[in-house]
């Protein structure tokens, strides 16, 4: 399925281009919205798309899949925010995009560590598939950095704080400047 897609990068290429699908559980209550978004993604081929009706089901199954969407408005929550805090305790390290209709909510999703929000009125698979690539880019530097924290640790272990300076600022040099 063409689409149009703003700052396509080599990153979305990567992720277009992986051996093995990317693998999306949608977790929504309202089969019109499943189905929706079955029919509006079955063209992505660099993606494969599980479904569950419930939180429970979602959970139940969540350990394989490298991004989640999410229904904020899940019936038996005792609040919007319940099913994305389960989600985030559960798979910590998953990217979780949220769906909402209302921006207030959509926020309050990112602070509490959704890696995007949607709005609920999709009318595009390139909306899901571009917040599906973003998603994936955040995780993917977030380990990055991570890891490039742990390597800074380990070389100014057990050295003087004029070395560990020296450390610092020779791998601030080589982020900046190559």
């Amino acid at each position: 399925m063409a689409s149009e897609q703003v700052g396509h990068s080599d990153e979305a290429d990567a992720i277009e281009n992986s051996p093995t699908p990317i693998r999306v559980l949608y977790i929504e209550d309202l089969q019109a919205h499943r189905e929706m978004i079955k029919k509006v993604m079955a063209g992505v081929k660099w993606l494969t798309l599980d479904t569950a009706e419930t939180l429970e089901e979602g959970l139940a199954k969540i350990e394989n899949y490298n991004v989640i969407l999410l229904d904020l408005m899940l019936p038996g929550q005792s609040d919007c925010f319940e099913g994305l805090r389960r989600v985030i305790q559960k798979v910590p390290l998953v990217p979780v995009v949220v769906f909402t209709a209302d921006d207030t909510r959509g926020q309050g999703a990112l602070r509490i560590g959704a890696t995007e929000f949607l709005p609920k009125t999709l009318d595009a698979a390139a909306l899901v598939s571009n917040a599906i690539r973003s998603a994936l880019t955040k995780h993917r530097h977030s380990l990055a950095l991570g890891k490039h924290l742990d390597s800074l640790d380990n070389a100014i272990r057990n050295k003087t704080p004029s070395e560990q300076i020296a450390v610092l600022a020779e791998s601030m040099r080589k982020d900046l400047f190559g």
